[in-house]
């Protein structure tokens, strides 16, 4: 019964909705005729009013033909009422009526619009407000009663109102305008909810309508009931010549029916509430959800939502919490806005436990074709083993392309893998339920896969294994996965290394600065005690070049470390490069050639015009010194490299990772010796080189310049083919800055007065001490901040200049410049670090030095900072 009323109500559905819509349309077409009779009389006597009030500024020729055009609509509109009141009782065409009305409308809001052009009262602002007032009034009154229809009061207001903007901007002037502006906005306002207003109207007809339709909707089903009844009686002969010997059928069946909405059961029969362990008054208003085990209640609720009329399987539960197997068949249909679903379901527990017992073996082969996992099957009886089909897959062969004897796996596993593995399956079939060994088993490609074999022991009643079964699993993804978290394990702590030698070296480059000071101070103080040409005096002029060539190896030592920042401009790369050629050319020996592929403009990237010279240097000094004595080629390219290109292997710092589209690239390539692969992972380390001891800080170097420029470098090289260095660096869109005019020297400031020194080193300020006393200056020597203040508020007139440390115990240099500013806010002052100027002038401290003097220092680089420091007063900075 259910699929034939499915059916009939589906197929009535479609002509009862059209002539649904067609009699709310009527209708609707009924209610606005009402409204005609009425809405003309008032609209001629608005006309009348209109013209009066602009009788004296209105020619009478203009008042007479828009009066008579106004006339001549309202006699059509209550023509075409007194028509519709012929046929308003019968099912007349509602699209021909609508549209008829909807063209009257439109002509009369013509007609209006046209009084502002005909009648309008031009420049009597009182009067265009009253004729705006009464155009509002009576496009309210239109949007009552046209709303029945959706486009009616449009197809009026449009028209009527849209002709008064235009004409108050005609009219100009600031009330003009705003006069056009409001009657724009009271337009669209008044469209807006004229179709509100229709909606409602269209949802009431609507509610009506629906109960007459659904009681004739009834009776139509009804009778589909009765005729569908009147012939299964036919088919089943006697057996349904009463309702009692119906009833009885019904009951006898083993199919429970069940109708539902909104997912609340409304009727079911006794077969249903049986098969659930109910009484029929238990499950009628009880949710469908609430008789389905919680396990299938999702996968039903789909198959509802999607509205699935064929044979699905599911599980009820029962009452006392047992559960039944079903299969279910159901149809979903939309009734008048209900949600109607009836349920047919069969009770098959007993037959899927039949066909469980039956197909357990072929589910089993099933299930070990479908499983990712490799199964195999050792019957150890009859000593025969079962593979299946992916046991095959997975180690490249076909099904039984090899003979599936007991010794195959042995002939497949790893020599060195063998034994073991032996061993274990052994003893677990001695003694044990089950085991687990990893081994690796030949591919026939040649390679080895990995495998972890899981076995399961089965015995008899006497405890004798008869059968082995179990599983092989490919652990290469896993083996994959494990090295590179290796990788990124072992990246991680060369990054903590490379943090902590870089805190460490940081550290020693500052306190080797110290002692340089001292060491170059003291030479240079001794040089200007010694007069002529004497042996002392060459002796300790070597000793100051090898100190000061100590300060650049302690200098590129702060490089490599990133910690010597400088200034970074946008630079052209490609013109560097040609601007340091001739540099470069004349430091290649002979017998190697220098070459070029520069782009003709760009890259433009962020950098410091010396460091690219150092880079350049060390590179093509690395590539000409691996060509050794022979003939060779050094190769210097420029050109921009998209980001995926980038190389991944042998690329520093570790952990780089491009952050955009596209980096510049300056390539240096040579054909020298060449490197060994394991060589390109230590080659940036200071010191490192496959050449002769001493050297090896250049590509160091580099490293750290490319760091300070968040690029990277990197390296391909092969023994006796030669090495590529790549250098990335970020792209920028800056425009190149102009050169900048020379400051016009200024005149040189003779040393007199005194100057507070503040240094907790002993050697350094005794050095320092004794350099400015050369130059000329009284000296206040103090070994702390605190000690400096004292002597500043002591002789706070004769103090002209204070020369500070930054790393004191105690106050530090910015803490001592903070006190002393706070005693004289004017006072210069110099701040002394061995340090990087960049790094130290990061602090967020207000108060801020006039000069900045890295450490070693020599007395010429002293006088010229405290030069400097008195040329540039406190509040210029």
């Amino acid at each position: 019964m259910e699929p034939m009323l499915s059916t009939l109500l589906m197929n009535n559905e479609v002509k009862m909705s059209e002539d649904f819509k067609d009699g709310i349309l009527r209708e609707q077409i009924r209610l606005v005729m009402e409204q005609v009779p009425t809405m003309q009389v008032v609209s001629f006597i608005v006309a009348l009013v209109l013209v009066y009030v602009a009788r004296d500024i209105v020619a009478p020729a203009n008042i007479l033909v828009w009066v008579l055009m106004v006339l001549l609509i309202v006699c059509s509109r209550i023509v075409l009422y007194f028509r519709f009141r012929k046929v308003r009782q019968e099912p007349f065409a509602g699209e021909y009526w609508k549209n008829l009305y909807l063209t009257l409308a439109l002509i009369s809001g013509i007609i209006w619009g046209a009084s502002a052009f005909i009648i309008f009262p031009a420049g009597n602002l009182g009067l265009i407000c009253f004729f705006l007032l009464v155009m509002a009034s009576l496009s309210a009154a239109t949007t009552v009663s046209h709303s029945s229809i959706k486009l009616g009061p449009a197809a009026w207001v449009g028209p009527a109102l849209f002709p008064y903007a235009i004409r108050c901007i005609v009219e100009g002037g600031e009330s003009g305008y705003a006069l056009s502006f409001l009657t724009t906005l009271y337009m669209f306002g008044i469209i807006r909810h004229s179709f509100i207003h229709n909606r409602s109207v269209a949802s009431a007809i609507a509610l009506r309508f629906e109960n007459l339709e659904l009681l004739a909707e009834l009776r139509r089903v009804n009778d589909i009931l009765r005729q569908d009844i009147a012939k299964r009686i036919q088919t089943e002969e006697a057996m349904r010549e009463s309702e009692e010997r119906f009833e009885a059928l019904a009951q006898s069946t083993f199919e429970g029916i069940a109708f539902t909405d909104g997912g609340l059961v409304i009727d079911a029969n006794s077969q249903l509430a049986q098969m659930l362990g109910f009484d029929l008054s238990e499950i009628i208003g009880k949710p469908l959800a609430d008789m389905i085990v919680p396990e299938d209640r999702e996968f039903v609720r789909q198959i509802m939502e999607a509205g699935y009329e064929g044979i699905y399987e599911n599980r009820l539960l029962r009452k006392d919490r047992s559960t039944l197997v079903v299969e279910s068949q159901a149809r979903h249909f939309a009734y008048r806005g209900r949600n109607v679903r009836v349920t047919v379901v069969r009770n098959i527990t007993e037959r899927k436990r039949a066909d469980e017992a039956l197909l357990s073996e072929e589910r089993l082969a099933l299930a070990m074709k479908a499983t990712q996992d490799a199964l195999w099957d050792w019957d150890l009886n009859a000593n025969t083993l079962y593979y299946s089909p992916h046991w095959w897959r997975m180690l490249g062969y076909k099904e039984n392309e090899l003979e599936a004897d007991p010794g195959l796996w042995r002939r497949l596993t790893h020599p060195n893998d063998l034994e073991p593995a032996g061993r274990i399956v052994s003893e677990a079939i001695i003694g044990e339920t089950s085991f687990e060994v990893e081994t690796r088993m030949a591919h026939k490609a040649g390679h080895y896969v990995p495998i972890l074999i899981r076995g399961y022991i089965l015995r008899d009643e006497n405890g004798k294994a008869v059968r082995v079964s179990g599983t092989n699993t490919d652990l290469t993804e896993r083996k994959r996965t494990e090295e590179e978290n290796r990788q990124w394990e072992q990246q991680r702590n060369l990054l903590r290394k490379a943090d902590s030698l870089g805190r460490m070296a940081g550290a020693v480059a500052h306190l080797f600065n110290n002692h340089l000071a001292v060491v170059i101070g003291n030479l240079e103080l001794a040089l200007t005690d010694l007069s002529g040409d004497t042996e002392i005096r060459e002796k300790l002029v070597e000793a100051m070049r090898a100190a000061r060539r100590s300060v650049e190896i302690s200098g590129l030592m702060l490089t490599y470390l990133g910690q010597s920042t400088v200034k970074r401009e946008p630079l052209d790369l490609s013109e560097v490069c040609r601007q340091n050629l001739p540099m470069l050319l004349a430091a290649i020996p002979e017998g190697v050639a220098l070459k070029t592929d520069l782009l003709s403009s760009g890259p433009l990237v962020r950098a410091h015009a010396g460091q690219i010279q150092q880079v350049l240097t060390h590179l093509t000094t690395n590539g000409w010194e691996s060509i050794g004595h022979g003939t060779g080629t050094v190769i210097l390219t420029t050109r921009i490299i998209p980001a995926p290109q980038i190389p991944k292997s042998h690329l520093v710092p570790v952990g780089w990772k491009p952050t955009a589209d596209a980096f510049a690239c300056l390539e240096v390539t040579d054909t020298g010796c060449g490197m060994a692969e394991e060589d390109l992972d230590k080659i940036f380390d200071p010191f490192y080189t496959t050449k002769f001891t001493g050297r090896g800080l250049g590509l160091a170097v580099v490293l750290g310049i490319v760091k300070t420029w968040d690029g990277a470098i990197g390296v391909e090289s092969k023994k006796n083919q030669g090495s590529i260095f790549r250098v990335f660096l970020p792209l920028v869109t800056d425009e190149l800055p102009l050169p900048s005019e020379e400051a016009v020297q200024a005149h040189r400031i003779e040393p007199s007065g005194t100057v507070l020194l503040v240094e907790d080193q002993d050697a350094v300020r005794n050095m320092a001490e004794s350099m400015l006393k050369l130059i000329g200056y009284e000296v206040l020597a103090a070994s702390g901040g605190a000690e400096a203040v004292d002597l500043l508020r002591a002789n706070l007139d004769q103090i002209r200049c204070v020369i500070t440390d930054l790393s004191m115990p105690g106050m530090d240099g910015w803490e001592t410049l903070a006190a002393l500013r706070k005693i004289q806010p004017h006072i210069p002052v110099i701040l002394v670090s061995g340090y990087d100027e960049a790094r130290v002038m990061k602090s967020n401290w207000s108060e801020r030095p006039q000069v900045f003097l890295h450490k070693p220092y020599s007395m010429r680089d002293l006088e010229a900072a405290i030069d400097k420091a008195l040329k540039n007063p406190v509040n210029t900075q």
